[in-house]
């Protein structure tokens, strides 16, 4: 609003955002890899379209000169928690979601390394290694203190209309 006092209605209101089917994010994935599973390349992509978008506005005038621009920044500041104490979270959220009480094993704690260390890529692979490793050793003897609420039945109901969905879903899909 501040600008518009200032400067008046603008011309152009522009936005950005990502495309996970870009071009420069397709050639940089693996044969098995998908864009949703590799948050670092697409982020890096995306910042330097960014950049060229921003080089083609601000130093080529593409539109002309630009009289105001502001980047829409959140105004919430980041909590000050560090790095591990992230990743212990992240893994309590991850292990409630994807095993519920059962163990963690030696290929789960394997996928886990490279899961976190992508997330949290400050943090150095042997500090993720511990923290797995020991979310894992807890778990083990049984003297984790993760709060895994039971799932509740499926109403008979709710898994016919699930069913229908997926007959739904498949013949749309045959269709197509």
């Amino acid at each position: 609003m501040a600008l518009v006092q200032r400067f008046g209605k603008p011309d152009i209101f522009l936005t950005m955002t990502c495309n996970p089917s870009w071009k420069e994010i397709l050639d940089e994935l693996g044969p098995q890899e998908e864009a949703q599973n590799r948050p670092d390349l697409i982020a890096r992509i995306f910042r330097a379209k960014l950049e060229e978008l921003k080089d083609e506005l601000f130093k080529r005038e593409i539109f002309g000169k630009v009289s105001a621009y502001r980047r829409a920044k959140s105004k919430v500041t980041n909590p000050a928690i560090p790095m591990e104490i992230r990743v212990e979270k992240a893994l309590e959220a991850i292990y409630v979601c994807c095993f519920g009480k059962d163990p963690i094993e030696d290929i789960d704690k394997s996928l886990l390394y490279v899961i976190l260390g992508a997330v949290f890529p400050s943090v150095v692979q042997s500090e993720i290694q511990r923290i797995v490793d020991e979310k894992a050793r807890r778990v083990a003897e049984g003297s984790d203190e993760t709060n895994v609420v039971e799932p509740r039945p499926i109403t008979k109901e709710a898994v016919q209309m699930q069913m229908k969905d997926l007959e739904f879903l498949k013949q749309n899909k045959d269709t197509s």
